[in-house]
This record gives C-alpha cells, sequence and structure tokens, in this order.
C-alpha cells in the first residue's frame, strides 16, 4: 500500500467540517501509518461494494462523509439548528437509492445471478 496523498488526507478534513486553519494544522499532523491502515480498510471496503454492484458516485458520497471521517475520529462541527441540510442529504441518497433499486430489478442478468425476483 502507498502512503494516502495530501489530497486524499484533505479529503477526509473537508467531509469532517473543520475550519480551513485547523485543516492545515491537522494535515501536517496526521500520521502516515493510520492513514494508510485507514487506506487498506477502505480498499477492502470497495472491493466488496463494488462486486455487490453498488454505483460508483453513491459509495464515493458515504464513504467521504462517514467512514473516512470516522476512521480519523473527526467530530463534524454541523450546527445542530442545520436540520434542513441533513434531511437534504437523506432525501438526495434515497433517491439514489430508489434509482439503484431500479436499474437492479430491471437487470435480468442480475436477477439470474443473484435468484432476487419479485422486486
Amino acid at each position: 500500500m502507498f502512503p494516502p496523498t495530501d489530497q486524499e488526507v484533505e479529503i477526509v478534513l473537508k467531509a469532517s467540517r473543520i475550519s480551513q486553519r485547523e485543516r492545515k494544522r491537522r494535515l501536517i499532523e496526521l500520521t502516515s501509518q493510520y492513514a494508510t491502515h485507514l487506506r487498506s480498510r477502505s480498499v477492502k471496503i470497495l472491493e466488496i461494494w463494488r462486486k455487490q454492484g453498488v454505483p460508483h458516485d453513491i459509495w464515493v458520497k458515504i464513504k467521504e462523509r462517514v467512514d473516512l471521517v470516522r476512521k480519523y475520529n473527526l467530530k463534524p462541527r454541523a450546527p445542530r439548528e442545520n436540520q434542513s441540510f441533513i434531511q437534504d442529504e437523506l432525501t438526495q441518497l434515497d433517491g439514489q437509492i430508489e434509482s439503484l433499486d431500479k436499474d437492479v430489478c430491471s437487470d435480468t442478468d442480475f436477477q439470474n445471478d443473484t435468484g432476487v425476483e419479485n422486486c
């Protein structure tokens, strides 16, 4: 495994919603060993998701917003009053999942391979 690039670490820090000054400071302080561990775990998860046929844009969004932030132990600084932002994100994700369900149900090869019927 290669150590993560600065750009990859920056994605994690942006997803955590911390200030830009603190983000730059943490970018320098993050240890490459911990980041390498994160990357190896991420690769395993992505391989499983690819085999299951989850579209790229959905798992990238989930990974950037949830998994990476948890692995780095960073806490988001989103204000508690900002429920509309959270609701918008959930609505958008629900729409993507619905379209994924429609795609899966219309793919007869997928149904035959997995035994999924009666979508």
